[in-house]
């Protein structure tokens, strides 16, 4: 399946976006590859540095407001998901549909489907609704994959702040390439991947991949809202075929919401915590 409904982007223009940046490269070796006596060479050369340059960041040249709007809509994205956990307990219990608005929420519609025999009004709308909901910050992925091409798995990954080297490196490389080439053979099974529950394919660097390759943004947005309206109606059709036993499983955790919800926001807190602790230079609590 063509991934783009028009023109095929140029193939240069595809393999500059998707192969290695020299410059990314040099400029995340040379902050690894320094002795302890050329400490200070490496110092200044990285003083030297645009603040867009330093190694970790995905931008290849000067950004702009579309690359700021980008990064802090992913930003945004990851602490949405955070901060909807302690809650998505007592949504699910109580306004299931709210829930399905929020996050697309499968359990949700699994109870739906168990309560359409008993005379659930407005279970058609919920397919659609927690298909629109799952979609709703992937068109940032793709954007990322357009703009910064190779750079978007690198700061996604993590990459640009590790060793440039050896295994990770081939890692780093492979992933980038594999997707490019499903992006550009087989963009619908591609997609349909992400969708299928368990599978270790790491979504983000799919959507990217689909806007790196060329794929217009109307083809990506299209094609994910019909794969995740299938997966969604799978959800709901599971609950329909398991029906009232799912029920009393609802209600427990109705009684439970409380303390979990009380329990999830803890466990946020505690590595939250610990990260910060991880992350404070040494010796910064001396006096």
């Amino acid at each position: 399946m063509s991934a783009a409904d028009g023109p095929d982007p140029d193939p240069e223009e595809i393999d500059r976006r998707v192969a290695p940046d020299p410059a990314r490269a040099s400029r995340s070796d040379s902050s690894h590859e320094s002795d302890p006596g050329s400490g200070a060479t490496a110092e200044a050369a990285e003083a030297e540095l645009e603040w867009w340059e330093y190694p970790g960041l995905p931008f290849s040249t000067r950004p702009e407001k579309l690359d700021y709007l980008c990064m802090f809509g992913i930003m945004v994205a990851a602490l949405y998901s955070f901060a909807l956990m302690p809650f998505r307990v007592w949504l699910l219990t109580n306004v299931p549909y709210v829930l399905l608005g929020l996050t697309g929420s499968s359990p949700a519609l699994v109870g739906i489907g168990a309560r359409i025999d008993l005379g659930e009004f407005w279970w058609p709308i919920a397919v659609p609704l927690a298909a629109l909901s799952l979609i709703k910050f992937d068109w940032l992925f793709w954007l990322a994959g357009r703009r910064w091409g190779e750079g978007m798995i690198d700061w996604l990954t993590g990459g640009g702040l590790g060793n440039n080297s050896g295994m990770m490196a081939r890692w780093r490389t492979k992933i980038a390439w594999w997707s490019h080439r499903l992006a550009q053979k087989w963009a619908l099974p591609m997609l349909l991947l992400t969708y299928i529950p368990f599978l270790p394919i790491p979504s983000p660097i799919i959507f990217g991949a689909l806007g790196m390759g060329g794929m217009r943004l109307r083809t990506f947005l299209l094609l994910d809202f019909l794969c995740a309206f299938l997966n969604r109606s799978l959800y709901l059709y599971l609950g329909y075929r398991i029906g009232e036993p799912v029920l009393p499983v609802l209600e427990t955790l109705d009684r439970w919401a409380l303390w979990i919800a009380l329990g999830t926001a803890a466990v946020i807190m505690v590595f939250a915590f610990r990260r910060a602790s991880k992350a404070q230079p040494p010796g910064s609590n001396s006096a």
